[in-house]
């Protein structure tokens, strides 16, 4: 591979899985049968793709890297259940309504994969990705909530279904890795969109605690009362609210 290349590889953190074995039993875990419709960003030179077609998925493989899509074209030239799209995973549009995302991107951009399938008005039923645990950790709010955490919080149910040696990757990441999984629990409706645009307006607010941001719609013995109900103080930063939290001021702040 070109010193080019390389040089992307490395920039965008990409990792490959080195072991056949180690991914069929991913695949298994993740329950992809015949039949399933399979989005696989960041396909790099196939090994992924190749146990997918072998579980007799239809794959539809994402590959930025030139080199690596030639490669991928020639290796898997001929396979009806195989398509491939050569460009950004952040310019691709999902072809079908049911579909799973399964694969091991770049670790610098697993995030932003992420939020643009899950926060898709086209989304996954599943998602399965091999990711970096810290990255995981932000995306999810697992230390501190933020306005993706929460939307992710709300449209999917979230879960580490097994730490990755680092052995198993080349070249080796520094960093500790997981296989996750996210499930849908809700779509993305006009009710959802009405939600969330809640959230959004709230957190635009500047003063940073709950009972500040919310001054424009509840005044402080309302934010007092549902701190009450709800087990938060009002005096607290914005982000120590979790998904449930916002959907009981929601739902209070509808009522009125």
């Amino acid at each position: 591979m070109s010193g080019f290349y390389n040089k992307q590889r490395k920039r965008l953190g990409q990792n490959y899985i080195n072991d056949s074995g180690l991914i069929k039993e991913l695949i298994e875990k993740a329950g992809i049968k015949s039949g399933d419709y399979v989005v696989e960003p960041g396909a790099g030179e196939g090994v992924i793709t190749a146990e997918l077609l072998a579980s007799e998925a239809l794959v539809n493989a994402i590959e930025l890297d030139q080199l690596n899509c030639q490669g991928l074209k020639q290796k898997f030239e001929g396979v009806d259940k195989f398509d491939l799209y050569c460009g950004d995973v952040l310019g691709y549009r999902p072809k079908s309504d049911h579909y799973t995302v399964f694969g091991n991107p770049p670790f610098g951009i697993t995030s932003k994969i992420l939020k643009h399938f899950l926060l898709n008005p086209k989304q996954p039923e599943n998602a399965y990705l091999i990711m970096q645990l810290e990255a995981f950790e932000r995306l999810v709010g697992t230390k501190e909530n933020s306005l993706v955490s929460l939307k992710i919080n709300y449209l999917y149910s979230d879960k580490i279904l097994g730490y990755i040696d680092s052995k198993y990757f080349t070249p080796a990441p520094q960093v500790e890795s997981v296989f996750t999984s996210f499930t849908r629990l809700r779509s993305i409706d006009k009710q959802t969109v009405q939600f969330f645009d809640f959230i959004d307006a709230v957190y635009a607010r500047s003063q940073g605690t709950i009972r500040g941001n919310l001054k424009k719609w509840l005044s402080n013995l309302q934010v007092k009362r549902l701190g009450q109900d709800n087990q938060f103080n009002p005096t607290d930063s914005i982000t120590a609210l979790d998904i449930n939290q916002w959907q009981a001021v929601y739902a209070f702040y509808q009522s009125l």
